[in-house]
This record gives structure tokens, C-alpha cells and sequence, in this order.
């Protein structure tokens, strides 16, 4: 499990105070089936990777943005979607460290079905207007997704009384740009990551 305290000085006052021993604070634990993490294990030794940790979803993806973007989280909240056939959720970073997370209802069933009719485009539609075609139905199809997505953000707003920033999709349901576009457009805050931001390639001028 992942455990982070954070102590905030909001005046003068307790910025001079010594930091007092808390008796209470917030740990986020859990668990998961030991046939996933063998699954997980057996898939690394297949790549010939180095297992050194298996984490939740969210803060693997909260890892990534604070590797890649670290200069956007320091600023002001950040909220990171990720959205599945079986899963979605919502997290809110603050200062790089979730503090919201929310899980959201999915039927795997029904969305499968309706992003499968979104992309049948009916054969008198004209092709300069199938793009927009299928746009509209995606938005039909996500929108209770995003109903939940934006409901999760406005609680935050309101509790932590601060605007989101920015925002991440991430999942198998907006790998393609016209998804991520979508989203947009029913304005849920939702930049493309790119992940090239997290490794450095280096090569020899004989390599190049």
C-alpha cells in the first residue's frame, strides 16, 4: 500500500509552530487477488523485465504525470480519467498527490454495445459528414460517464474551493483521438499524454 502525509503551513503562525505528532492520518490500502499479481509477475518475466512493484491503477498513472509534467501538478489541481470496458475512475491530484479518487459505474455490456453501433455509419451519410456521425453518437455514449466524471470534479471544487487545472484520460476507450476529441467537446478537461516524456532515447552517431 501507498501511505502520504502532507503538512500544509496556511499562516504565519503555524509556520513557526514545531510540527505537531498526529495521531490520526489518511493511508490508502489495497488488495488484490494473488493470481493477478502472479499474472502481473509472469508478464514482466516474459519481457524480461525486473518486477520491483505492483501499485494501484491511479497512482501508477499519478507516478507518470508527476515524471512527465512535474512543473503542471506543482501549480494548481490536476484531474487524471481513466476509462475502461469493465472500469473507470476519477482522480484529482493536488500538489502531485491524489486526493480524490472516485470509482465510476460501467456495464461492460452496454458500452461495448453502443461504441460498436456509434462506429456503423449508415451508408447515406455522406462522407464528409460521417466523422461528425460518429462524434454524436460517442457523445450519446458517454455521456453518463461523463455526468459521473464532471460530478466527481465539482465535489472536489467544493470541498477544496480551487478550480481544476488540467486533466488526463487514460484507458482503452480513448486510444483513438476521435474518443479524446469527443470528450472534449462535452467539456471534461482531458489533454493527450504523451509518453515519450518519460523515457530519454540515446544513440550513437553510428546508431542515428
Amino acid at each position: 500500500f501507498d501511505v502520504a502525509v502532507v503538512q500544509r503551513a496556511n499562516s504565519n503562525r503555524a509556520a513557526m509552530e514545531p510540527p505537531r505528532a498526529r495521531t490520526q492520518a489518511e493511508v490508502l490500502v489495497a488488495g488484490a487477488r494473488r493470481d493477478i499479481v502472479e499474472l502481473v509477475q509472469k508478464a514482466a518475466k516474459l519481457a524480461h523485465l525486473r518486477l520491483r512493484q505492483v501499485s494501484l491503477t491511479m497512482i501508477g498513472l499519478a507516478d507518470a504525470l508527476r515524471a512527465a509534467t512535474p512543473e503542471l501538478l506543482t501549480q494548481k489541481p490536476v484531474v487524471v480519467g481513466k476509462l475502461g470496458f469493465t472500469y473507470a475512475s476519477v482522480t484529482v491530484l493536488y500538489e502531485g498527490l491524489p486526493v480524490l479518487t472516485r470509482i465510476l459505474d460501467v456495464d461492460g455490456e452496454l458500452l461495448s454495445k453502443g461504441l460498436s453501433e456509434a462506429y456503423k455509419v449508415p451508408r447515406h451519410i455522406p462522407d464528409d459528414y460521417q466523422i461528425d456521425y460518429i462524434r454524436s453518437r460517442l457523445k450519446l455514449v458517454f455521456s453518463p460517464l461523463v455526468q459521473d466524471f464532471k460530478s466527481a470534479m465539482d465535489f472536489f471544487e467544493s470541498e477544496y474551493e480551487m478550480k481544476v487545472a488540467a486533466g488526463f484520460m487514460f484507458g482503452e476507450l480513448v486510444v483513438s483521438k476521435l474518443a479524446l476529441e469527443t470528450l472534449q467537446d462535452l467539456d471534461v478537461p482531458c489533454a493527450q499524454f504523451d509518453p515519450q516524456k518519460l523515457c530519454t532515447l540515446e544513440a550513437s552517431p553510428e546508431e542515428t
